[in-house]
């Protein structure tokens, strides 16, 4: 007889709390689901696993095989065991996974969730828009901002299309100008921010950077003048050229000499030799006989590894390619590097071998407090031998304002030991994670090679001169040639001209010297630049083909020969290194790589032109520069500072309003005409003695008032100012959140149509009470014609019978 609803009710009471007890365990989810216990007497499992336990389950402390577990309960919310995840790799401040409920996971005790959860959860349920975008918020995100729908339900509805788009970019500008406002309070006494944009950092930080920069062009004409770009092209047949050039310029950018210019000479002769003797061993194994091929290959992998070992000037290896080495090479590459560390010659001595300075050895730290500063962490690596210098980065918003850094060491020095003693420090209790920097793998990125094509690279001339003049602008380096208190101390040598070759302007430039000053076409004083205007001018046989009707023939799709002009080519190769080198900004790439004179790769990452194609066609050149425009258009649109009228927008701040603010606030009535200064507690009969007070007596108060108004402006101007970000409804393509707008209007309808209602409703009403109260009027009338007629009739009557009696 089977089980009646009692039982079955009675006896899932007793098991409800199977789950608490077993809480997330190895067999929870079989305990759950096949586990025995009178759940199961009534059911019948025909196998064998089953029919030999009689209880109907295994033992505790057993179980049933996984193919023969029952299915999940409908609202089981135990995750599959293959999916479960390690929690305890998980921290605080992680992000729920798919199977955490929102609020917090309920299968941990005492974890971040409440446990309070509908019990009818589906499983897996990915999170809502709303919940989703609540975790965002709660994160460092600005505050969601209304879109134009929703700006517009607060709004009257007999507003026009214009006043309401005007609107709406007051509230998006007072909503940017808020955000701005409440991040420079938030951060404006830390340090990193101070350094960045305080008054009396500020213009130590951009000449640092100006120098840098000025540093850079030193170097660059130094090698220019020197013969070091005569067969450079960036291409990429031209790999060895390239490097030996850029290497040159890293050399120098470390301190080096001449003398140390010539480990490129005897690197790349090194390399061309140890290619000729693996040739040899080549030929001469392939004529040796089979039953000594074993061992000719045994002593050229030796020779071979003798001749890496002296392709260094110290004979040591990097380390952060040798992850696969065997331990034996390792301890005898240390064992080098330590004896090659105690042989470098002291400082002011002549070196006698040339110094590889190009070649660094590098530790990146993955986590930084924001705390963290440059000083700190040249503190903790310069007390280990081959330092060089540090690099870190400002701390980032969407990492919760954490930072990283880069320390750059001599490549010849053990960066493992020095790395594992540096992992395990922490600066202000938080772990550095740090890990060795690898060495770059590809240096030469490829590009397409249709920038060889005639009509390409005159257009990529006419952008990167225009980049070059404003980023000349930027920093100030080339000076006029009119102030003569100030000349260039770099100048061309190769040729001589007839003009100064500190001035240079296009052709079209007229020679007199009353004319000189308003000159027609490109004027710039970067000699490189010199009658750039001759390369930039395109020239056509256009009236020819208009007589022969040659141009109404062509068209966009056919085929073309690819036409290179070398020469064109030489001279954009030649800004191209000039771009890369002294402006750190990669052309071909689009990019300007912050910081690199910190990084440990100085002019590391450069993109060449691939090999010229065969055939193109005119729209395919249109696309192409127009793709490319768009790519770099950062560059060409460039600001350092954004325009005066934005900013008033924003929120400028003028130092006399501060100054006037600052006074007002500090003039305070304490009665009749007594007046008292915070800052000292004096009081005075008057406000203008208060003033007269802080003037005098107060200044300094006054120029920190100034100070804290350079300091906004400071940080309002930059065009790369740094803030949260935005919230995830705000980006472009994000999910509606929330109802949909077209909710909101239904729901607005409504309530208007219901307001309607109810007043016609009203309306109705007034009628019919109106139309009520007539009837009962008009029944009360009758009623009292009625009531008056029978009380007439009665007293006739009753006088008619009283006459009648007495005359009787």
């Amino acid at each position: 007889m089977g089980d009646s609803d009692d039982d079955f009710d009675s006896r899932r009471n007793r098991d409800k709390f199977r789950r608490e007890r077993d809480d997330f365990g190895g067999n929870r989810g079989n305990h759950n689901r096949g586990g025995g216990g009178e759940w199961n007497d009534g059911r019948d499992r025909p196998n064998q696993f089953r029919r030999q336990y009689p209880g109907g389950g295994p033992p505790p402390g057993r179980d049933f095989p996984p193919r023969y577990n029952r299915s999940p309960a409908r609202y089981d919310m135990s995750p599959p065991q293959n999916k479960r995840l390690r929690r305890d790799w998980d921290g605080s401040d992680q992000p729920p996974t798919h199977f955490d409920l929102p609020g917090g996971s309920p299968y941990f005790h005492g974890g971040g969730g409440s446990g309070n959860f509908h019990q009818n959860f589906p499983p897996n349920a990915p999170p809502t828009n709303d919940q989703s975008n609540k975790d965002s918020s709660d994160n460092t995100t600005q505050p969601p901002l209304l879109s134009f729908k929703n700006f517009l339900l607060d709004q009257d509805d007999n507003i026009d299309q214009e006043e309401a788009v005007k609107r709406y970019t007051v509230y998006k500008t007072d909503f940017k100008k808020n955000q701005i406002a409440d991040f420079f309070t938030a951060h404006k006494d830390e340090e990193w921010f101070k350094y960045k944009y305080y008054p009396d950092e500020y213009p130590k930080r951009r000449e640092e950077q100006r120098q840098i920069v000025k540093k850079r062009l030193d170097i660059f004409m130094d090698l220019y003048n020197k013969g070091y770009l005569n067969d450079v092209s960036v291409e990429n047949d031209s790999q060895r050229t390239l490097t030996r050039f850029l290497d040159a310029a890293v050399i120098k950018m470390e301190g080096g000499t001449d003398h140390d210019l010539r480990i490129l000479d005897s690197t790349s002769s090194s390399s061309s030799n140890t290619a000729e003797d693996n040739e040899d061993d080549t030929s001469k194994q392939s004529s040796t006989k089979a039953n000594n091929e074993d061992s000719n290959s045994k002593k050229s992998t030796g020779n071979k590894r003798k001749r890496e070992g002296s392709a260094s000037d110290d004979g040591a290896v990097s380390d952060t390619e040798n992850g696969t080495s065997q331990t034996e090479s390792k301890d005898n590459n240390e064992a080098k590097s330590s004896v090659s560390q105690d042989n470098e010659p002291e400082a002011g001595e002549v070196p006698d071998a040339p110094r590889s300075l190009h070649k660094t050895s590098s530790i990146f730290f993955r986590h930084l407090a924001m705390q963290t500063t440059k000083d700190d962490l040249e503190n903790l690596c310069k007390q280990y031998a081959g330092f060089r210098r540090v690099c870190i980065t400002d701390p980032a918003p969407e990492r919760k304002f954490s930072r990283r850094g880069w320390v750059t060491f001599d490549h010849n020095v053990q960066i493992r030991n020095i790395c594992y003693e540096l992992n395990s420090t922490k600066l202000h209790e938080v772990d550095i994670g740090a890990i060795i920097n690898r060495d770059l793998k590809n240096r030469l990125r490829t590009v397409n090679g249709i920038g060889h094509h005639k009509t390409i690279a005159r257009n990529d001339l006419r952008l990167i001169t225009k980049i070059i003049k404003q980023l000349d602008d930027r920093w100030n380096i080339w000076e006029s040639i009119d102030n003569h208190t100030d000349q260039k101390k770099t100048t061309i040598t190769p040729t001589p001209s007839t003009t100064d070759d500190s001035e240079i302007s296009s052709s079209t430039m007229n020679v007199s010297p009353t004319k000189n000053k308003n000159p027609i076409g490109f004027v710039s004083y970067n000699p490189l630049l010199k009658n750039i205007t001759e390369y930039l001018v395109e020239e056509a046989d256009a009236e020819e083909e208009e007589l022969l009707g040659d141009s109404l023939t062509n068209n966009d799709n056919t085929q073309n020969s690819f036409e290179v002009d070398k020469e064109l080519i030489k001279v954009l190769d030649r800004l191209i290194l000039y771009l890369r080198v002294v402006h750190s900004v990669d052309y071909y790439n689009g990019a300007e790589y912050a910081q690199e004179d910190s990084m440990p790769n100085r002019c590391g990452v450069i993109h060449v032109r691939g090999a010229p194609l065969t055939s193109i066609t005119q729209a395919e050149i249109t696309n192409f520069m127009e793709q490319f425009e768009t790519r770099i258009k950062p560059l060409l649109d460039f600001h350092e500072k954004i325009d005066d009228d934005e900013a008033i927008k924003l929120g400028l701040k003028n130092e006399q309003d501060e100054v006037e603010k600052f006074i007002i606030a500090n003039c305070q009535e304490v009665g009749k005409d007594k007046w008292s200064c915070p800052l000292s507690g004096k009081k005075f009969k008057g406000p203008e003695f208060v003033r007269k007070h802080i003037l005098n007596k107060h200044q300094d108060k006054i120029d920190e008032a100034k100070k804290d108004a350079i300091y906004f402006n400071n940080y309002l101007y930059d065009p790369k100012r740094p803030q949260l970000p935005e919230h995830p409804s705000n980006r472009a393509g994000a999910p509606q959140t929330g109802p949909h707008p077209l909710v909101y209007r239904c729901l607005h309808q409504w309530q208007l149509n219901h307001y309607y209602l109810d007043h016609i409703y009203g309306l109705h009403c007034l009628h019919l009470n109106i139309m009520v109260h007539r009837v009962i009027i008009t029944t009360s009338f009758i009623n009292l014609v009625s009531e008056t007629t029978i009380y007439v009739s009665r007293w006739w009557w009753t006088s008619w019978w009283s006459i009648s009696s007495s005359t009787w």
